[in-house]
């Protein structure tokens, strides 16, 4: 009789796991689909269809050169499969993490970052182990990275300092920033830097010292924090980083001379 009851319950149980799957994979279709047709179109040759799956920040980052050009260097405008061992959806963005194989049969993991744009899902950024600064979806970056993004974008700030124009400073930083923030926005929150005129043309020529590992906030987000040996004062700069289209992005910036 025991025996028949814990059957019963087992049975129950399994049932209830076997709906919660069901309601998941439902909830999460429509993200499995946008990643399918995305890397189909790609394996056909069809950039214009592919290019139409990324999320308006995505393209205004990359255009479709160098989308091409991403997907060639990582190994992922070739595949014949791809297979999602995890997926999640919040009401206007989605994740979808797994593997990508080629013709050849090479095996990529990958992650792909969704958002909900006029009710439809589309890409908003793509991990994968090949694809440079993010060695691993969610991982930091190497100190190697780490250091050539901060050069990158000192380098961006500085010459914009210097034409006391943050017109190229704008172009260099992430979509999601630049959204929120004007040039001419930029111009004023970053006026003291203009007085300092080309002497902080400097800055290109030194390496950043960093004061402290680099940290990885739950929304992905990056922080980096350290200066630039410059004398007699030291250049001190915080810096924050967020994953969009292929490749880590400026979200904020920060400096003082001390």
């Amino acid at each position: 009789m025991r025996l028949a009851l814990f059957l019963k319950i087992l049975a129950g149980v399994a049932c209830v796991v076997v709906l919660v799957v069901a309601v998941v994979f439902y909830l999460t279709s429509g993200i499995t689909k946008v990643g399918d047709d995305f890397f189909a179109a790609v394996a056909s040759g069809d950039i214009d269809e592919a290019y139409g799956y990324l999320a308006k920040d995505f393209q205004a980052g990359t255009d479709m050169s160098q989308l091409v050009a991403f997907l060639a260097s990582t190994n992922m405008d070739d595949a014949s499969e791809t297979s999602w061992s995890n997926r999640s959806v919040t009401v206007s963005t989605g994740t979808l993490v797994g593997t990508l194989t080629s013709n050849d049969g090479r095996r990529i993991p990958i992650e792909v970052d969704l958002v909900k744009e006029n009710g439809q899902w589309k890409i908003y950024a793509i991990h994968t182990e090949a694809s440079g600064p993010s060695e691993t979806a969610g991982d930091l970056p190497s100190e190697g990275q780490q250091v050539a993004l901060v050069n990158a974008s000192i380098a961006a700030f500085v010459d914009s300092a210097v034409a006391k124009d943050m017109t190229g400073f704008h172009d260099h930083i992430s979509r999601l920033w630049a959204g929120q923030f004007s040039v001419a926005q930029l111009d004023e929150a970053y006026a003291s830097i203009f007085t300092l005129g080309p002497g902080v043309q400097t800055l290109k020529q030194l390496a950043p010292v960093f004061s402290e590992p680099a940290s990885l906030s739950g929304e992905g987000v990056m922080e980096i924090k350290g200066y630039y040996p410059t004398q007699p004062d030291r250049f001190w700069f915080g810096v924050k980083y967020v994953y969009e289209g292929t490749g880590w992005k400026l979200l904020g910036f920060s400096f003082d001379i001390k």
